[in-house]
């Protein structure tokens, strides 16, 4: 399992960062990410790859999924220790206030 994480995570970094990186080096997207920011880098790196509508909208979407199930898993472990340390099942409301 150990090992399977060390390969997957690497194969996975390999995977997303060698076309990106070279991507952005071969469309020249420095002098952008100097004038306009990282994000203008960004979206003009991923435009550039094969079917960049696409793989920009889906980009876009893991960036608006992604944080929204961490916080919504940290308001879930914050309501269970707060209800453990207190003896007994979270209330609604302790959920309710956490939760949004």
């Amino acid at each position: 399992m150990i090992a399977g994480m060390f390969v997957a995570g690497s194969v996975g970094c390999w995977g997303a960062f060698t076309p990106l990186g070279n991507t952005a080096m071969f469309c020249q997207i420095a002098d952008i990410v100097w004038t306009q920011g990282n994000v203008a880098g960004t979206m003009a790196a991923l435009s550039q790859l094969p079917l960049g509508t696409v793989v920009l909208a889906v980009f876009v979407l893991l960036v608006v999924l992604f944080p929204a199930t961490t916080l919504d898993s940290s308001a879930y472990t914050m309501v269970a220790v707060a209800s453990a340390e207190l003896g007994g099942p979270s209330s609604r409301r302790q959920a309710a206030f956490v939760a949004p």
